[in-house]
């Protein structure tokens, strides 16, 4: 029959699809997410019980250790750009050592206060950490839409599809409508990376980019239903796998919408990390006076 075997091998491929999806493959980032909540959760529900006292003990202990992590955040910056720094160990790593203080110091602070509000400078001191750590946390979602991994390069279109989309093959009779379903996509990619990149113009395509992607699936879709109808028609074999042939086409259009969307908001995202870099470090330098105000005056008073 015409188009057999390109048929059977698309069903396949949609049958690999969904095999590979039944396997679960943690997050690093959002198990550690998950750690710090519970631990949070359990320090919440055993605040009445004052197991600990910021005074002295574990809880004074916590608060020295969380403070002395948020310190070390600076070794991050200062590696980038200090060459007399440059024998220390990576940037990668200082970089992935920044991550895990910024979310670590916070949570010591913030036992070490057993969820109580103390004196002014104390509030002001554990606000500062709070706010410094919540950017922190903002920071890290606008990197990781810009870049490729945990330290990377700025992401391309062409990392993004690497090895992911497979233009869908199958009877001879649906040739022309898999091509036109190339062609546009690839239309619709070259508008996007030759649109302008300026401020207005970025964020305008960002919040447009749902929009469009839902109308070309929609017409995409729509063209892909006709034709698979005509073609059912004509070829015994295409009828009978249809309905995997529409489900494996219509998860090639999604894969590659969702990346065309994600490379359209790509320069929004940018803009929004440059402005997040220009409040991130006076909060941070906020954070580091108000701590040594805290701790010179409960030693001293």
């Amino acid at each position: 029959m015409e188009g057999a075997g390109d048929v059977v091998d698309v069903v396949k491929d949609t049958v690999r699809e969904s095999a590979a999806r039944r396997f679960w493959r943690p997050n690093p980032a959002a198990l550690g997410y998950f750690s710090v909540a519970c631990v949070l959760l359990i320090g919440w529900k055993l605040r009445e019980a004052n197991l600990t006292r910021a005074e002295d003990g574990i809880g004074y202990a916590m608060g020295i250790v969380g403070a002395s992590l948020m310190l070390l955040l600076m070794i991050y910056p200062l590696r980038k750009r200090l060459r007399a720094m440059q024998s220390l160990g990576s940037v990668k790593f200082w970089f992935q050592t920044h991550m895990i203080f910024g979310v670590l110091g916070p949570v010591l602070v913030l036992l070490h206060s057993n969820f109580k509000l103390g004196s002014f400078n104390s509030r002001i001191a554990l606000g500062c950490t709070l706010i410094v750590a919540g950017s922190g946390i903002i920071g890290r979602y606008l990197y990781a839409k810009i870049h490729h991994g945990m330290y990377g390069h700025r992401l391309t279109l062409s990392e993004m599809r690497t090895g992911r989309e497979k233009t869908p093959q199958g009877s001879s009779l649906l040739a022309p409508v898999f091509a036109e379903i190339a062609e546009r996509l690839d239309r619709a990619e070259i508008r996007v990376q030759k649109a302008s990149t300026g401020l207005l113009s970025s964020f305008r395509i960002a919040l447009l980019a749902p929009w469009t992607r839902w109308r070309l699936q929609r017409s995409l879709t729509r063209g892909l239903d006709q034709a698979l109808a005509q073609a059912a028609q004509k070829s015994a074999t295409v009828g009978a796998h249809s309905d995997r042939l529409r489900t494996s086409t219509v998860k090639y259009l999604d894969r590659r919408l969702r990346t065309l969307q994600k490379f359209s908001q790509l320069s929004a995202f940018e803009r929004l990390f440059g402005l997040w870099h220009v409040v991130h470090f006076p909060l941070f330098l906020v954070m580091v006076v108000a701590a040594v105000v805290h701790v010179i005056a409960v030693h001293a008073y």
